[in-house]
């Protein structure tokens, strides 16, 4: 997929709703895998470390954080 848009795994985020074929299969390829847990699943927290988001709506305030965390790596 990153292939087709030219760009690198650590360049590409990849948001699922399934925990281990989105989520975490997109980190161990590469990429920053964020969890779409509609449904707040409490009971998988404990699979994950990563992002995690309950709704597209947090889509923007999200990577508003992550263009904030990378800006702070470069300094």
């Amino acid at each position: 997929m990153c292939e087709q848009l030219r760009e690198s795994a650590s360049d590409c985020i990849y948001i699922g709703d399934n925990l281990k074929l989105d989520a975490i299969a997109a980190t161990k390829a590469g990429m920053l895998g964020v969890w779409l847990d509609r449904e707040q699943k409490t009971s998988e927290i404990d699979l994950y470390d990563g992002d995690k988001i309950n709704s597209l709506s947090q889509v923007p305030a999200l990577l508003a954080k992550l263009t904030r965390d990378l800006q702070r790596m470069k300094y």
